[in-house]
């Protein structure tokens, strides 16, 4: 082998069957009570200014799905997954060329596909499109099934991506990666499920809620057939800059986060709509062990069950504590799943 070439990938023996991970049985459990729903499709895009080699993003990919594990499995409808030894990925290219607003059309495609389910068992469920509208624009796109990967996770497979493809199209080497991989995170939740650190979980999370609360708002929908997922009603509303950076400006004035800030907000809204003391709010957590997962591409993220009450004669500052004290506690115990909870309740 000629020194100077790029270093080889070190891969499994062959194909092989795990188990899911703690985050990904969630999400297979959601799927299995939806099981024709596009729901838990995930990902994202960008708009590619400029010149573009087209084989060389190819080889970039190819490099990509090599150094990632998680790109490789292929979960099965039975809870289990199958771990590729290699796989040849495919860029599918779309033409749109003819259209007059290629960035409106970018964007209607994208809409169209991400409301196709994937077919769990058969290929690794992500699907990544190049559309072409000029030499100098290009729109990249990349869905996923929620199994395989978070958020999180899309946003370093777009900068990754793009980290190989400058170092190949430059004639270098990409950077060497050094995070552990998907598949020692599937180990760690393993472990982590029969031992004392779960136990620990397990008794803070059932002191935390040890009764279902009572919602805050009625169901909007009656009982529809089975397997059809009802629409959620969305709405949008944002912040001004201006009226964010206010918030921020008072939440160091109170020595709080933002965040906490927001949530204790939002916490008084619900409680004062709704004539409830206690009210529950589901916070994401990355829950990437602190840096250890932080690089690593794949299914981490989890959902914590927060309650906070809201007491009669309570002072902003009060409210404030009591966030803070609940979202600490939360995040001292990110990896319990919330289906566990749920089932308990």
């Amino acid at each position: 082998m000629d020194a100077s070439g790029p270093d080889p990938v070190v891969k499994p023996a062959g194909p092989r069957t795990v188990g899911l991970s703690l985050s990904q049985r969630e999400v297979w459990l959601d799927q299995r009570a939806w099981p024709d729903s596009p729901h838990l499709n995930i990902g994202g895009g960008a708009f590619l200014h400029g010149r573009f080699d087209l084989g060389i993003f190819r080889s970039a990919l190819a490099r990509l799905v090599a150094e990632h594990d998680a790109l490789r499995l292929v979960p099965h409808d039975d809870g289990t997954q199958t771990l590729l030894d290699e796989l040849d990925p495919h860029l599918e290219v779309v033409d749109l060329s003819h259209e007059p607003d290629a960035k409106q059309a970018m964007r209607q495609w994208w809409l169209r596909r991400i409301a196709e389910p994937f077919t769990l068992g058969s290929a690794p469920p992500w699907r990544f499109a190049l559309l072409h509208s000029t030499d100098e624009l290009h729109g990249l796109t990349i869905q996923f099934h929620h199994l395989v990967m978070d958020g999180w996770g899309t946003s370093l497979v777009m900068q990754r991506w793009s980290e190989i493809y400058n170092a190949m199209a430059g004639q270098r080497l990409a950077d060497k990666l050094t995070d552990p991989g998907y598949l020692a995170f599937v180990e760690d939740s393993t472990d982590y499920r029969g031992s004392p650190a779960f136990a620990r979980d397990d008794a803070y999370w059932n002191g935390q809620l040890p009764a279902l609360p009572e919602p805050l708002m009625e169901r909007r929908h009656a009982a529809q057939r089975r397997h059809v997922l009802p629409q959620a009603h969305l709405l949008v509303k944002r912040l001004s800059r201006a009226d964010y950076d206010r918030m921020v400006a008072q939440a160091a004035i109170l020595g709080v986060s933002p965040f906490n800030l927001f949530m204790a907000a939002l916490v008084l809204y619900f409680s004062r709509v709704s004539g409830k003391a206690d009210v529950v709010v589901g916070v994401p957590s990355l829950n990437r062990g602190g840096r250890k997962f932080r690089e690593t591409l794949g299914m981490f993220v989890g959902v914590l069950a927060v309650p906070v009450q809201v007491k009669a004669g309570q002072t902003v500052g009060d409210l404030l504590a009591a966030v803070g004290v609940a979202m600490r506690g939360a995040l001292r115990h990110p990896g319990y799943p919330l289906s566990e909870l749920g089932r308990k309740l």
